[in-house]
């Protein structure tokens, strides 16, 4: 309450609930705040009631089938698209396939590569048919806050660079 009355909120009971599910040390790490709501029967009541005659919805992170089971049971909207198409939709690859479909402007690129050797000719491909790219980005598609990237920087391969005088004499 106090770090909310520092930010300048308001730090009223009636408006900050915390809520802890019953037994929660009891459940393994592996299980999402979904899955222990649904297996909490006291707290699910406490927020059926908290919510009751209110306007509320709920904004999972990444949306699972338990996410849509805990709408259903306090009867509120989730805000996020099908669990199934979210998750081939939701990557890197996934964004891409989606812009490029909507004539979006891309850079170039390749999707969907699932091993080392698809991603060394992939790789071969881009740098052949767009000789003058100096510095080629790679991400890994279900990775976030800058992890998963990586950067190829081409200014000092000796062959590239007779590929490319070879390529302005012809």
């Amino acid at each position: 309450m106090k770090i909310l009355e520092i930010s300048g909120f308001s730090a009223e009971n009636s408006r900050v609930h915390f809520v802890v599910p019953e037994n929660i040390d009891k459940f393994p790490n592996h299980f999402s705040l979904a899955q222990v709501l649904l297996y909490s029967p006291r707290v699910m009541k406490r927020i059926k009631s908290m919510i009751k005659g209110k306007q509320a919805y709920m904004v999972p992170g990444v949306v699972s089938s338990d996410d849509i089971k805990l709408s259903i049971a306090f009867n509120i909207p989730v805000m996020a698209g099908e669990p199934q198409k979210q998750s081939l939709y939701s990557t890197k690859s996934g964004s891409k396939k989606i812009f490029q479909l909507a004539d979006v402007p891309t850079p170039v690129s390749s999707v969907d590569i699932y091993d080392e050797q698809e991603f060394t000719l992939s790789l071969a491909k881009l740098i052949v048919a767009n000789l003058y790219v100096q510095t080629w980005v790679f991400k890994i598609d279900d990775e976030f806050n800058g992890r998963g990237t990586a950067y190829l920087n081409l200014d000092h391969v000796k062959s590239l660079s007779n590929l490319r005088k070879k390529h302005v004499q012809d």
